[in-house]
């Protein structure tokens, strides 16, 4: 998918409207981009797994009144060249936190925040 086609998609507000935006996005099938996968959990490659972070929240008058939660999205490839990551490295309030290599598999972690 193109940048121009990801960036005219609405901004993910839930977990599930994240769940559909990777799955979008990247065009993986949906056993490839994972919440919070189990230890030693066997997938094929590319894949994409994310867990809640973080949560942002904003108060007036002492009453919470907004959360916007970050998710941490790694993406997992054999290929050290993968198309997806510079697709996250372009993406509205994503930030790119690291690269590691472990298992002959390339990762990139990304911060990414939903909007409520």
């Amino acid at each position: 998918m193109t940048i121009t086609k990801v960036l005219s998609l609405p901004h993910p507000r839930t977990r599930d409207d994240l769940q559909t935006y990777l799955e979008t996005i990247t065009e993986l099938p949906e056993e490839r981009v994972l919440f919070q996968p189990p230890e030693g959990a066997k997938f094929k490659y590319p894949a994409i797994t994310y867990r809640m972070s973080d949560v942002d929240q904003t108060y007036a008058s002492n009453i919470n009144y907004k959360q916007n939660h970050c998710y941490e999205i790694t993406v997992i490839s054999a290929n050290p060249e993968s198309k997806y990551e510079k697709l996250f490295a372009k993406l509205p309030r994503c930030r790119f936190l690291r690269h590691f290599q472990s298992d002959n598999l390339d990762h990139w972690v990304y911060r990414f925040w939903t909007l409520k």
